[in-house]
Parts: structure tokens; sequence; C-alpha cells
């Protein structure tokens, strides 16, 4: 479990490490957590977009610097990095992936959703 406490709300990540797709719905909130883990600037969550791929990150030194939470939002874009989440599968990081196509490029642990209250924001199975 991942907790803290960014822009105001209560973000309660009740999952175990692993990789997890969140499910496609629209605006369930995957956006907001994504830039409310990039607002707390903590080194071992991250949240990474299609622009910061575009402004030259390095998907593959983040994932060596272990972090408990890593984000990929809208990987659909860039996801000839995929054989990069492979290492994410057996770490201790929780990897949340906003995947928008059918394509199934890995193997997930399991489909995540996102409950999103007036002051919390919650991921689960």
């Amino acid at each position: 479990m991942i907790e803290f406490v960014a822009m105001n709300r209560k973000v309660n990540i009740d999952l175990e490490p692993g990789l997890y797709n969140f499910h496609p719905d629209f605006a369930t909130g995957k956006t907001l957590l994504v830039k409310m883990v990039k607002s707390i600037g903590e080194k071992d969550k991250i949240a990474i977009t299609y622009h910061d791929m575009l402004m030259g990150l390095d998907l593959e030194k983040i994932i060596a610097g272990k972090p408990q939470l890593l984000i990929l939002d809208r990987f659909d874009l860039y996801d000839h990095e995929a054989e990069k989440l492979e290492a994410l599968k057996h770490s201790e990081c929780v990897t949340l992936v906003d995947y928008k196509t059918e394509r199934n490029f890995c193997d997930f642990d399991d489909t995540c959703f996102v409950t999103l209250q007036k002051n919390k924001l919650e991921v689960s199975l």
C-alpha cells in the first residue's frame, strides 16, 4: 500500500508491487493522479507522460532507480519502450500503465481502477 497527500487530496494505492493496467474508462482520475504524483516531487514516486519522453527522459534509467511507484500515462504513444517494463514485473515497484488501445504488449498482473472522491483518490483492483 502506498499513501501520500497531494493537491489537498489523500492518495491511497492499494496494490501489491507489480505491473497493472488502468481500466480504460475515461474521466476517472488517471490524469489527475499523474499530476498529483508530479506535484509531490518524491524521487521514489514517478509519473511519466508522452511529453516527458519527447523531452528525452530515459525510462531505463528511471527503472534502474528502483522507484516505489511508477505511472506511465498514455503509454500507447511510446510503447516501443515496452520491453523495459518486464524488469518491473518482479520488482518492489507498483507500476500503473494507462494504455488506450486493445494491444496487449506484456503480461499485466491485473487491471486496476481509479476511484475519485472529493478529498481522496484511490487505486485498487
